[in-house]
């Protein structure tokens, strides 16, 4: 070989390379299946059944600020969850963590812009949840927050976008309820936030 062919294959050998390693990394950081494309996370919380009640400061959540626990039930309401675009706050804040007696939790993301709730069922493979959305803060702007009114989540399900607020324009939420399906098992529940495009 000489000099000029081999300076060629180098640099088509560099070029491959770095072609694989940026659809890699393009990969690496797509969002999920079901997740809009481009969306930008806020932040996640995971509903988790607890065994008992849980001890803590209900209000501080010193559990990592990403867990709300429930109490396990035979049927019926499991927790509701308040969900809440408020513009006071700072980033994906949960403020009541703990559902395990009163059977409710709170998840605050600050009012930016249109963005979005994702809920995913995890946990064992015959895990079944249903879920029901209502609008519980709106403030006159003919929103439609719930996407979905009812929806029953499975193990083998991907990620469902539930509720959408379109337009940074002060206090607005939904409430998520989360009942037990007769005769299936409930452990977890992963609630994502994102900013969509």
């Amino acid at each position: 070989m000489n000099k000029k062919t081999i300076i060629a294959t180098s640099l088509a050998a560099v070029f491959a390379v770095s072609m694989i390693f940026a659809i890699g990394t393009q990969q690496a950081f797509a969002n999920p299946k079901g997740v809009t494309p481009g969306a930008k996370l806020l932040g996640t919380a995971n509903v988790l059944i607890h065994p008992g009640e849980w001890v803590g400061d209900d209000i501080v959540c010193p559990n990592n600020g990403n867990r709300i626990f429930a109490a396990d039930t035979d049927t019926g309401l499991l927790i509701r969850i308040a969900y809440l675009w408020d513009p006071t706050v700072n980033g994906h804040t949960i403020t009541d963590c703990d559902g395990t007696t009163d059977r409710t939790g709170e998840i605050r993301v600050p009012d930016q812009g249109k963005s979005a709730v994702y809920l995913k069922l995890l946990g064992p493979k015959t895990s079944e949840l249903d879920v029901f959305c209502t609008e519980i803060v709106d403030i006159g702007d003919d929103e439609n927050l719930c996407l979905i009114a009812y929806q029953k989540l499975t193990r083998s399900g991907g990620w469902v976008k539930f509720a959408e607020n379109a337009i940074a324009d002060g206090l607005e939420g939904v409430t998520f309820d989360l009942v037990k399906v007769d005769g299936k098992v409930f452990k977890h529940l992963q609630i994502r936030s994102y900013l969509e495009p």
